[in-house]
């Protein structure tokens, strides 16, 4: 799933573009992008499951 996100984000770059050459840039570029976007799906649901655990531990149940 990232890394058709990221190959999406690679090909969304070249619509700023006047030409279509292959440019190391848009591709380190893509890649970083689509390390951030996994680093962010990968620790959101750590901290969701922190405050479930806090939650259980008070009482609260959902």
């Amino acid at each position: 799933m990232i890394g058709t996100s990221t190959v999406f984000i690679f090909g969304l770059m070249y619509l700023n573009a006047d030409h279509i050459f292959r440019s190391d840039a848009r591709f380190w570029k893509a890649f970083v992008l689509g390390a951030a976007m996994m680093a962010v799906m990968d620790w959101i649901p750590l901290g969701e499951n922190r405050f479930d655990v806090r939650f259980r531990e008070i009482g609260v149940s959902g």
